[in-house]
């Protein structure tokens, strides 16, 4: 697992790029095929700050399109199996005692049959993704963040100004993706480039509500009939995410009022 997912004190941006980006991939080949629930959520995770990570880089390094490409590609497979997870999840914590419960949803879901090719087609992309980055060279490292975190920026904004006027799943969804984008950037530049904090702070707290929500949405999706207080819950996690997305939306980060050093 990488022990530090950020720029070290002593550390070159470019040599920390991919430091993170090698541990990444190899981690992520290491975990795929470990059924365990807390497992296959961190390997989605892994997923998604690689690539936010190589796409911060694509720009410099050819590689990157393959080996973003692969890792979509494992992101792919994985996704069927984590969304039967967290319906499980969710079913479980709706009949808990106290807790509003289904009236009548779909049984206990039973692990596919096509898990074993799911994971193997994820394995063979992560080993494709290692071998694409495999001598690759970055130069320019810290102007390939700046640059990185302020497109992140706007994509956010823009997600964000589609969600609020659209306000499906597929949108606040679509939107997420690009906070979670946000997120990972921020964490890796760090204190190292004084980038984005207080705006990582604010942009994870979306991310955990509209996670809920689409988590309940899934359920929502599989359910016969109406889940009891279910719909009210949701709409209570999205009030509360586009408020605080107007807020972020609005707030400029230093970064983006400098020209890339």
């Amino acid at each position: 697992m990488t022990a530090q997912p950020s720029i070290g004190s002593d550390e070159r941006v470019a040599a920390a790029l991919s430091r993170v980006l090698h541990e990444d991939v190899r981690w992520i080949e290491a975990t795929i095929g470990d059924r365990d629930t807390d497992r296959v959520h961190a390997l989605r995770r892994r997923l998604k700050r690689c690539r936010a990570l190589l796409r911060a880089i694509a720009p410099a390094v050819p590689q990157a399109a393959a080996a973003l490409g692969a890792l979509r590609e494992a992101a792919a497979a994985m996704g069927p199996i984590r969304d039967r997870q967290v319906r499980e999840a969710m079913r479980a914590e709706l009949a808990a005692p106290g807790r509003a419960a289904a009236r009548r949803t779909e049984p206990a879901e039973e692990e596919s049959f096509g898990d074993g090719e799911a994971f193997d087609t994820a394995a063979t992309a992560a080993a494709r993704a290692r071998a694409a980055l495999a001598g690759f060279e970055i130069t320019g490292g810290r102007r390939l963040m700046n640059e990185a975190l302020r497109r992140a920026v706007k994509r956010q904004r823009k997600a964000f100004r589609r969600a609020a006027a659209v306000g499906d799943t597929d949108s606040l969804h679509r939107w997420r993706r690009t906070l979670q984008d946000l997120v990972s950037l921020c964490v890796f530049a760090g204190a190292r480039l004084g980038r984005g904090s207080g705006l990582r702070r604010k942009a994870e707290r979306i991310v955990d509500l509209l996670g809920e929500d689409h988590d309940l949405a899934l359920l929502q999706a599989a359910a016969r009939d109406e889940v009891m207080g279910l719909a009210e819950r949701r709409a209570r996690l999205r009030r509360s995410a586009l408020r605080r997305g107007r807020r972020l939306a609005s707030a400029k980060p230093p970064f983006l009022r400098r020209r890339a050093a």
